[in-house]
């Protein structure tokens, strides 16, 4: 667990897809990075939640996002 995630990068670090539908209805910000510079779409990439992933891009997130070491998802 990150210390400072947010309710939407928690969902998408643990693949709750409804949890994430419902954030983002509510108006999420899923551009909110952690210390490291990931964003949502990176923990799900990782951890392997690849529908967690295509509903971060219907949303906008960007597949191809950097991090602050330059990684993308």
């Amino acid at each position: 667990m990150i210390n400072d995630a947010t309710p939407a990068l928690l969902a998408a670090e643990n693949g709750h897809l409804e949890v994430l539908q419902l954030l983002l209805s509510e108006g999420a910000d899923i551009f909110l990075k952690v210390k490291t510079g990931w964003l949502p779409i990176h923990l799900a990439a990782y951890n392997g939640h690849a529908k967690i992933v295509d509903l971060l891009i219907e949303n906008g997130s960007d597949a191809m996002v950097r991090d602050d070491d330059g990684d993308t998802p």
